[in-house]
């Protein structure tokens, strides 16, 4: 059995994607890197969950402008299935970090290699990401 995830990359004006960093107490994925999003809750419609996670954990209103990638993954205790999309910004552009992030960048196409996402499927979404904005 999966749980469902989603998950924003979010585009700035700078042709960037928003990207969080998972807490250092998570000992398996501590210090790695993630984007806004995260299990669908039993009452989401397909990206009306998505919205909420975002606005919860960044402050952020987005607009989903379509998916750029999927993909499965395993942790110790269950399966995961994630939906990625590409989003762009409705509103206030400044994030604000939530208390389940410790920090936040903007990264751009160049810069992916500097990072280290919290699963492959991560580091694949953004490279999906960006080609799909060429």
């Amino acid at each position: 059995m999966f749980n469902v995830r989603q998950y924003a990359l979010i585009f700035n004006d700078e042709n960037k994607v928003l990207a969080l960093q998972i807490p250092k107490r998570y000992s398996e994925s501590g210090g790695k890197w993630a984007f806004p999003g995260g299990r669908m809750e039993a009452h989401d419609q397909p990206k009306g969950g998505l919205l909420r996670e975002v606005k919860e954990e960044t402050g952020l209103n987005i607009q989903p402008d379509g998916i750029c990638h999927a993909g499965v993954w395993s942790s110790e205790t269950v399966s995961k299935y994630a939906v990625f999309y590409t989003a762009s910004l409705t509103g206030e552009i400044t994030p604000t970090l939530s208390e389940e992030h410790e920090g936040m960048v903007w990264i751009g196409e160049d810069e992916i290699a500097d990072y280290t996402f919290i699963y492959p499927t991560f580091t694949q979404a953004i490279k999906k990401a960006f080609e799909s904005r060429k």
